[in-house]
């Protein structure tokens, strides 16, 4: 009994160290594009697999391929080009090199001794979702949005054919045991099989009722099994394609299937955030496993009944299928759309993102630090209050919730008007707290008290973008009813209501001096206002523009794209200066340090780049 207990006592110890080890990673620094000085977060991640040897994980994200230690769950390397989102990855059979499907039209192979990117195949011409190397290692299939799927000579990178049926996007790929039947499942509700020699069709399999999401071959090729949107999943005999079982139980659709090394399981996950366990020859469900998000794939590792999965908020975990407990948890692959705020100090910085928990980061290690939250659903935003000792969180469960850094908690909530709110900002005195809500209405709280001060009516419809002036006198306000409103905080006064083209802006700013007001706009236009008067002085007709900040010496502001690069311009001149090119998505979210040296942007990417200004040269 004792030994027992010495044992559990042991494993817990282990598990606890490990814990703490993988929230002290410091991934920041790793394979950075030029001028960037460090990276916190690691991308959206959507699919995962292992190694043959099972020695490593390989991640799909929206930055390049993570390559993790499966048995510390340690980062080993960053497989990236900077230039594309990485959607499916697959081992070779002697585990030396890896293909990845790329949101750029193309697929890539990959030397995983130098890191380095050894092949490209092209000819796809749209997003290439799902890719598989061939168990003899000689070829590769590969799947996308273009309705087709493409097989490709390993060695020459040449195409050997294009299979050509399907009439929506391919969602998998997957080659039989023996190699010379390749399966591939699609929107449109049903799989196909072919010849890998000859190219040709040799079955379509009907039955499910909404999009194929996922499929794989039985080890010994005698069955396969199928995942939909119809919540099912389906048992196939290979010789003669009938359906032989299906298996219910999930309450929304099967986004990932795959079977256990012995043949014995299947696993089924599903946004239910379940994955079901099956014994394959009676149907019976084995376990079901609870997620704390929505699962985007699930793999079995290739030699036991360890099942590796992906989530949504942003976890990968390796799990027991005997007890249904993951034993290894790799965190940091945050959602997208990600905003960033430095601490008025500069040693500080808050990222969120729409599908986790409120970051904060030390600029200089890249130690993260997960505040605590009593929020259910969705951030929208999180701010620093001037003195740099609080944050205000927005929420998609209607909240606004007040945070002591220092000790973690909750120290006020403030109420809004009945109506969701969109975005907070804090008076440059700290006293004030102004919130957009759905409404149209801006409410200003007493920050300490939580108390109303006053309501700012005008506005017909929701206010999503604020800004104070840096006299605090003047507020900013942007709805969704084409005005950008200027307001007297003290009288309640609206200065000047000035229309906009369109009927969203990502964000508007003032400049360093107060004298003038931007706002960047969903079509992709940057305006300038003068502030005392109310007059358009110019307008930056790019249609690439989605967000400005204003530098603290006054003398250049930074426009994001929808392109996934920054470009900095003069502020005098309005002629840009220099193109900060790194991220792989479009760009949400621009913050200057206090001392102007480095410029923060956060993307739909999933990450948050820190440009180091002085080192880049002006073009």
């Amino acid at each position: 009994m004792n030994k027992t207990l010495f044992t559990i006592l042991v494993i817990w110890l282990m598990a606890f160290a490990y814990v703490s080890n993988i929230f002290a990673q410091n991934d920041t620094k790793l394979r950075l594009p030029n001028g960037v000085k460090a990276r916190f977060g690691k991308g959206t991640a959507g699919h995962v697999t292992f190694s043959p040897d099972m020695t490593i994980l390989a991640v799909a994200s929206s930055i390049g391929i993570w390559i993790y230690d499966a048995q510390t769950g340690k980062t080993v390397d960053l497989l990236t080009e900077h230039t594309f989102e990485v959607y499916g990855v697959s081992f070779s059979p002697d585990g030396l090199t890896i293909a990845s499907a790329n949101s750029d039209h193309t697929v890539s192979l990959w030397d995983m001794q130098t890191g380095k990117q050894i092949r490209t195949f092209k000819g796809h011409t749209q997003v290439v979702g799902c890719v598989e190397f061939s168990p003899d290692g000689k070829t590769l299939a590969s799947g996308s949005n273009g309705n087709n799927v493409r097989l490709w000579d390993v060695q020459t990178g040449t195409q050997i054919h294009k299979l050509e049926g399907h009439t929506n996007m391919i969602n998998c790929v997957m080659f039989s045991p023996d190699g010379q039947t390749l399966a591939s499942g699609s929107y449109e509700n049903t799989l196909r099989l072919w010849d890998v020699q000859t190219g040709t069709q040799i079955h379509k399999l009907e039955g499910h009722t909404d999009d194929i999401c996922s499929a794989a071959f039985s080890p010994d090729g005698k069955r396969f099994i199928s995942g939909s949107n119809d919540k099912t999943v389906r048992l196939w005999d290979v010789q003669t394609w009938k359906p032989i079982r299906t298996f219910t139980g999930h309450t929304k659709g099967v986004y990932s299937v795959t079977y256990s090394a012995d043949g014995k399981m299947l696993a089924s996950a599903s946004w239910d955030k379940t994955i079901r366990l099956w014994d394959v020859e009676t149907g019976e469900s084995l376990k079901t496993i609870t997620e704390t998000d929505y699962i985007m794939h699930i793999t079995f590792s290739p030699q036991d009944r360890t099942l590796a999965s992906v989530s949504y908020d942003g976890y990968i975990r390796l799990w027991d299928t005997q007890t249904g407990v993951p034993f290894l948890t790799i965190p940091g692959h945050t959602g997208d759309k990600t905003s960033v705020m430095f601490s008025p100090d500069g040693t500080m910085l808050t990222s969120v993102s729409d599908y986790t928990i409120i970051h904060l980061w030390d600029v200089e290690t890249g130690e993260a630090l997960m505040i605590p939250t009593e929020h259910t659903r969705p951030f929208r935003s999180a701010v620093f209050s001037p003195d740099g000792k609080l944050i205000v969180s927005v929420n998609l469960d209607d909240t606004v919730r007040l945070w002591d850094i220092q000790t973690e908690t909750v120290v006020n909530t403030f109420t809004g008007d009945s109506s969701l709110i969109y975005n907070v900002k804090f008076s440059p005195d700290g006293f004030m707290l102004a919130g957009g809500s759905k409404n149209g209405n801006v409410i200003l709280w007493a920050v300490r008290t939580g108390t109303h001060i006053q309501m700012l009516k005008g506005h017909k419809d929701g206010v999503g973008s604020l800004a104070f002036s840096p006299d605090g006198k003047t507020l900013a306000s942007f709805s969704k009813d084409n005005t950008l409103c200027l307001w007297d905080v003290i009288t309640g006064e609206r200065l000047h209501s000035l229309k906009v083209k369109r009927d969203w802006l990502n964000n508007v700013a003032f400049s360093r001096d107060g004298k003038i007001i931007a706002c960047a706009s969903d079509d992709g236009n940057v305006l300038f206002w003068d502030v005392q008067t109310g007059q358009l002085l110019r307008e930056i007709e790019d249609d690439t523009y989605t967000v400005i900040a204003f530098s603290p010496n006054g003398k250049t502001f930074a426009c994001g794209s929808w392109f996934n690069n920054v470009v900095l311009f003069d502020k005098k001149t309005y002629i840009p200066l220099m193109k900060l090119n790194g991220h792989t998505g479009s760009i949400y979210s621009l913050e200057f340090s206090p001392d102007g040296k480095t410029l923060a942007s956060g993307s739909n990417d999933g990450t948050v780049l820190l440009w180091d200004i002085e080192s880049i040269p002006m073009d």
